[in-house]
């Protein structure tokens, strides 16, 4: 038992109350050290209030002013007592009454952190719902299991990370791959890509999607096969749950809103007003769910930012044109949101040519390119970072268990970080595994205002 609220005597149990004595205390120094000296004290009972009426007294005492029995009432029970004593002792109040309405302000704290969720609902499960024992290990190895990997495209450190951790898993399990592929962002090729790995009859396909539409029938003949599919991020149209094991993806509600508390904190501290927001205009629930908690964000707690336009992009070439479109209609525009990382290297490149690098960037994923610019004290300011190696691990724990026929959640999210130049080394260490290269380092040198981040 734990006691709330009130101190219960000579009763053996936890007890959290408030120091309402120091409260009363601190209120009233308050109004006395602002050259208030009659005043009153309004409560409901002695007995409820004793440690209040006891503050009250105590900063009366030490600054010298009298107690009045008059304007001291520690025993009110009802609304018509309080009014009554009102009135005897603030005759004038009676003529000065008036209803001001008072604006309100959302806080928002940790507690009320975005829940992540699959794109048919489902709540995001974690990966310590995938560990296996070690008796289900023994079983794993015994089948000499076979996987193979399409990968929406490849030769980003997002992508080599989900392989190192997928390989990881499977290399203590003896699952063996067999096939992997790169789409470069081409569904048509990414169609063809699969027919050629379904043709290999894996037992475990894994997969981030380029287009849910196009690929559909792809991954249809994938899931209709028998191979146990495993989905990145997304899941193809004509696809449900029961068709494939489980969807891999991050906390994208979260995600989201720690590129728009990243974006609105660093336009506060920077007195910046006009933003513009660059995201993906393709049908994935995933980006979607990530672009619109940041506008959540941005929206309900930083009303004095004004959104003056937003563009769509599909595919990343076209992400130049669009973002140049952009700030020539609004050249007020004094910060960017960016869906990830790729498309915000292609904002740079944009905005150097038009000598606007001025401009503040917060996007997703932590990459070398990105995180040299970040160094630097470049474009790139804040940024939410996957941990896309333990995706990896979780798409591989997944598939494993597949293996043996036991249950597995049908959507896993996986917890982002938030990264600003502060905190990028350590980011670095705690994405990749592994030290920051020198080049990171020297990168340091060329911003006078983080040196000391080297040491």
């Amino acid at each position: 038992m734990v006691i709330l609220g009130r101190e219960v005597r000579d009763y053996m149990a936890d007890m959290i109350y408030t120091d309402t004595m120091d409260g009363a205390y601190k209120a009233a120094r308050h109004l006395i050290k602002k050259g208030h000296e009659r005043i009153g004290f309004l409560g409901r009972s002695r007995e409820r209030t004793p440690h209040r009426l006891d503050g009250f007294k105590k900063a009366l005492q030490e600054y010298g002013i009298p107690e009045v029995p008059e304007y001291i009432h520690p025993y009110l029970q009802k609304e018509q007592d309080v009014f009554d004593v009102l009135d005897r002792n603030v005759p004038a109040c009676k003529d000065i009454y008036q209803t001001v309405t008072l604006p309100t302000k959302l806080a928002v704290r940790s507690s009320t952190c975005g829940i992540g969720r699959g794109p048919f609902g489902e709540k995001a499960a974690s990966m310590n719902d995938l560990m296996l024992s070690e008796k289900e290990r023994q079983s794993i190895r015994s089948k000499k299991a076979t996987a193979v990997i399409s990968f929406h495209y490849a030769g980003k450190a997002w992508m080599e990370l989900h392989l190192k951790g997928i390989r990881n898993i499977f290399d203590s399990l003896g699952i063996s791959i067999i096939g992997t592929t790169d789409a470069h962002f081409d569904p048509r090729l990414q169609c063809r890509q699969l027919e050629s790995l379904r043709m290999l009859e894996p037992d475990i396909l894994i997969a981030m999607p380029t287009d849910n539409k196009i690929t559909a029938d792809a991954f249809r003949r994938i899931a209709d096969s028998g191979i146990r599919l495993i989905l990145i991020s997304n899941v193809p149209d004509g696809l449900h749950p029961g068709d494939y094991v489980t969807c891999v993806s991050i906390n994208e509600h979260s995600h989201g809103q720690n590129m728009g508390h990243g974006l609105g904190e660093y336009m506060s501290q920077h007195n910046l007003k006009h933003y513009g927001m660059i995201v993906h205009g393709a049908d994935f629930y995933a980006t979607a769910q990530r672009d619109n908690a940041a506008k959540q964000v941005l929206g309900e707690e930083c009303p004095s930012l004004h959104l003056c336009g937003s563009v769509r992009f599909g595919k990343e070439d076209e992400v130049y044109q669009k973002a140049g479109d952009l700030i020539r209609r609004y050249p007020e525009i004094e910060a960017l949101y960016i869906s990830w990382d790729g498309p915000a290297m292609e904002v740079i490149a944009a905005l150097t040519e038009l000598g606007r690098t001025d401009i503040a960037i917060v996007t997703s994923d932590l990459d070398y390119a990105d995180a040299v610019n970040m160094a630097r004290g470049g474009m790139i300011k804040a940024l939410s970072a996957q941990c896309p190696y333990e995706q990896g691990q979780a798409i591989a724990l997944a598939a494993a268990r597949s293996i043996l026929n036991k249950e597995v959640p049908s959507f896993i999210g996986i917890e982002s970080i938030s990264v600003t130049s502060d905190n990028l080394l350590k980011s670095w260490k705690k994405v990749f595994k592994e030290e920051p290269r020198q080049e990171l380092l020297e990168a340091f040198k060329e911003n006078p205002n983080y040196v000391s981040a080297v040491h």
